[in-house]
C-alpha cells in the first residue's frame, strides 16, 4: 500500500486506535462541563490525583478532519501529562457537515470563557495555558492563540499563553488539496471564511509563542507543506521559537504514534511542555 496516501493513512489508523485504546489509564479525575446547548459543546477536564499546581493547564484539541472524534477518545493521551502532574482539558466541538469554521469558532470561544470562570472558581490552578492540537485540532489550537482579539474579548492575553504543541497541522490551508472536507469547513478558497480560518493569515501581528511541530513529509491527509509554508514564515520574523521535527516518510498516523508508544516523539513533546514552564 502506497505511503503518503489517505489509503494508507485509512489502514493504519486501525492500529492506531487499537494500541491507544487498549492501553490502561489510572490515577485520573474525569470530569465534563458543558458550555453550550449543542451535545457537542462540551470539554472534558482530566485531573490527576494530585495537581502540581506550579504547572501550565494543558488544553489540547484532537483531530478527525473536523467531522470525527470526541475528547472520551482520548484519554490515554490525558494520562501522558496526568501522571506528570498537569490539568489537561479536550475539548470537543460542533462539527462539520453540519457546522463550519464560524461554528467552531464560536465553540473556541465558549471554551475559553468556560475556562475563565472554572479558573475563578477555583476548580483550575493555573498561571499559565499550554495549548496543543494535532491534525484539524493543531488548526483549532493555533485559531486560539493567533486570533488574539478573541482572547481580548473573554478575559485573556497571548501572554497568558508560554506553548505551542502541533502534530500533522494544516496551518496554510490554501496548501490543502480541495476536498469536501476543507469546503464545508472553510468554504470557497476566495472567501473570507476561507482566510480567517487558515492560521498564516493571523501569523503577522502575534506575539511570538514557543512553538514545536511534528509533520511527516509523507502524511496523506495533512500535506507537509501545510505546515512547512507557516513555519517558514514564522522562522523568518522568531527564528528562536520554533523547533519543527520534519519526520521523514512518516505518514500522518505515524505521526501522532507518541499517543500509544513511549518512543523519542513521546520524549520531545514532554521535554517541551518542561520548558514551557
Amino acid at each position: 500500500m502506497l505511503k503518503g496516501t489517505a489509503l494508507y493513512e485509512m489502514y493504519s489508523l486501525v492500529g492506531y486506535w487499537y494500541k491507544t485504546l487498549s492501553k490502561k489509564t489510572e490515577n485520573q479525575v474525569i470530569t465534563k462541563y458543558c458550555f453550550g446547548s449543542d451535545s457537542k459543546q462540551y470539554f472534558i477536564l482530566y485531573d490527576p490525583i494530585e495537581v502540581d499546581p506550579s504547572k501550565p493547564l494543558i488544553v489540547y484539541y484532537h483531530g478527525g478532519g473536523w467531522l470525527f472524534g470526541n475528547p472520551e477518545l482520548f484519554a490515554k493521551k490525558a494520562a501522558i501529562f496526568n501522571k506528570l502532574g498537569y490539568q489537561i482539558i479536550i475539548p470537543c466541538y460542533r462539527k462539520i457537515p453540519r457546522y463550519t469554521y464560524t461554528d467552531m469558532r464560536e465553540d473556541l470561544n465558549l471554551t475559553l470563557s468556560k475556562i475563565q470562570a472554572l479558573n475563578k472558581e477555583g476548580i483550575l490552578n493555573f498561571d499559565k495555558i499550554i495549548l496543543g492540537g494535532t491534525s484539524a485540532g493543531g488548526t483549532l489550537a493555533s485559531l486560539i492563540y493567533y486570533q488574539k482579539e478573541y482572547l481580548a474579548a473573554y478575559g485573556f492575553k497571548q501572554e497568558d499563553f508560554s506553548g505551542l504543541f502541533l502534530t500533522a497541522p494544516p496551518l496554510d490551508l490554501t496548501k490543502m488539496t480541495s476536498s469536501p472536507v476543507l469546503y464545508f469547513f472553510a468554504g470557497r478558497r476566495s472567501s473570507k471564511k476561507f482566510r480567517d480560518a487558515s492560521p498564516l493569515n493571523w501569523l503577522k501581528d502575534a506575539k511570538p509563542i514557543k512553538t514545536l511541530c511534528i509533520h511527516g513529509t509523507k502524511d496523506g491527509l495533512v500535506n507537509y507543506e501545510a505546515s512547512e509554508s507557516f513555519f517558514n514564515d514564522f522562522e523568518n520574523i522568531h527564528p528562536t521559537f520554533l523547533k519543527k521535527i520534519k519526520l521523514a516518510e512518516y505518514g500522518h498516523i505515524e505521526s501522532a504514534s507518541w499517543a500509544h508508544t513511549n518512543n523519542f516523539l513521546r520524549d520531545e513533546i514532554l521535554n517541551f511542555i518542561k520548558s514551557c514552564h
